[in-house]
């Protein structure tokens, strides 16, 4: 490169940076980055922002095409959602549908003096009141478990005495 050259550039770029450079001197700038391989070293910074201005700002700024539907493909894609759409609420309907609602009791029986009974009106009463006396053995075998607990303590309490006793004497 020669000094003239370089001057020319270098005051392109003091002037550039300045923002006071025409559309024609940025163009011979973007062009002197572009093609020159011989490039001084305190300007190789400003290569990838001078091809950046040249190429990446014209492809950012180029218009984008847009396609459109034409109106019988939009009214086609239309009918084919609708139409997903009735069949998956129908589906939806057939397989989330009950025919009655859910009862736990259903298919409960009792057998009563040899005899099968399966009538709620019945079974109900009965389940409610082995309920009730499940409940009360619960309770009467949590006091027994009470008082078996409170009962070890207690020999557990008198074999210590025993041995405390049998140490003293020895």
């Amino acid at each position: 490169m020669t000094t003239n050259e370089y001057k020319h550039i270098a005051s392109l770029l003091e002037r550039f940076f300045e923002g006071a450079t025409s559309k024609a001197e940025e163009e011979s700038l973007y062009r002197f980055f572009s093609q020159r391989e011989d490039i001084p070293a305190e300007w190789m910074p400003y290569r990838p922002v001078f091809d950046y201005f040249h190429e990446g700002i014209s492809r950012e700024c180029a218009p984008v095409r847009k396609t459109f539907l034409s109106r019988r493909k939009r009214r086609l894609i239309w009918t084919a959602a609708a139409v997903a759409l009735v069949l998956l609420a129908t589906v939806g309907r057939l397989y989330l549908r009950r025919e009655t609602p859910f009862d736990p009791y259903e298919g409960s029986y009792i057998i009563q003096n040899g005899v099968r009974i399966t009538d709620m009106e019945i079974i109900r009463p009965e389940l409610e009141a082995v309920t009730e006396r499940v409940m009360e053995e619960k309770e009467e075998m949590e006091q027994l478990l009470a008082s078996a607990d409170e009962a070890v303590r207690e020999s557990m309490q008198m074999q210590e005495e025993i041995n405390r006793i049998l140490h003293q004497t020895e």
